[in-house]
């Protein structure tokens, strides 16, 4: 049990940093892509967000000019989907091959998105085009058959309560993290089961919608939590437990002051 545990998580860790690695690889190449296409059109260099996150859009447009990103965003799209979902193949008891499957649709999903969003400002479209919402609609259909296949029916509805809870996956990586390096690390399982507590704490989760960290009851989260993991790791629930109230408190800061400009 230990050996397998230890096992499971190396595996984690290794994944957590060749994704680490890819990640900052895409980003310095999309930086670059970035500034040379602002050199290109003239702009001026400090008008350049280095730190920024791209968007789908600056995604589509750096690939259709650089094509050699192409292949590195696929990979480290393809690393962050086996962290992403790692839950959801634990919960539903995927096979290799399954995962394999699940993650290479997944990717191509992505992709056909980028490229739909090329192909709309290549043809001038509004983001509103009635053509545009039917063809997102069929390709939303033909995704949700594939996974289907792919994860049976019942895989299919873990998948649709796992994107519910997709939310408060930071906070569980987080927390994950927190404990990763202690005497007591976090099992595979026990990272699912905490997704799940904190999903069950969300009073927006409960009524059927995504969760949501500002909808959590701290106090009902440790009462639930408790049980599953051991008193060094409850312990450090409890401290992490301050800083969802913390950000509880920011978000509702931030929503305050957008109001107040408005």
């Amino acid at each position: 049990m230990v050996i397998r545990l230890a096992a499971e998580i190396a595996d984690v860790r290794q994944r957590l940093t060749t994704r680490t690695h890819e990640e900052e690889d895409l980003g310095a190449a999309l930086r670059q892509a970035q500034i040379q296409n602002e050199k290109l059109s003239s702009a001026p260099a400090n008008n350049v967000q280095s730190t920024s996150k791209p968007s789908r859009r600056d995604l589509a447009d750096l690939m259709e000019a650089n094509p050699a990103l192409r292949t590195l965003f696929k990979q480290s799209f393809r690393a962050n989907l086996g962290l992403q979902f790692q839950p959801l193949y634990d919960r539903a008891h995927l096979s290799s091959e399954q995962i394999e499957r699940f993650e290479e649709l997944m990717t191509d999903a992505e992709q056909d998105k980028l490229d739909l969003q090329a192909a709309t400002k290549a043809h001038g479209l509004a983001a509103n085009d009635p053509a545009l919402a039917k063809m997102r609609q069929q390709t939303e259909e033909k995704l949700q058959s594939a996974q289907k296949e792919i994860l049976g029916e019942t895989g299919y509805l873990l998948l649709q309560q796992y994107n519910r809870q997709k939310p408060l996956q930071s906070l569980t990586t987080s927390f994950a993290s927190l404990v990763a390096y202690t005497g007591t690390p976090l099992s595979a399982p026990q990272v699912g089961r905490l997704l799940e507590v904190l999903s069950n704490a969300s009073s927006q989760y409960q009524t059927g919608g995504r969760a949501d960290l500002a909808t959590i009851d701290s106090k009902r989260m440790l009462q639930n939590a408790e049980r599953i993991f051991t008193p060094n790791q409850f312990a450090a629930l409890q401290a992490s437990s301050n800083m969802i109230e913390l950000s509880k408190l920011r978000e509702q800061f931030y929503q305050q002051k957008k109001a107040a400009a408005k």
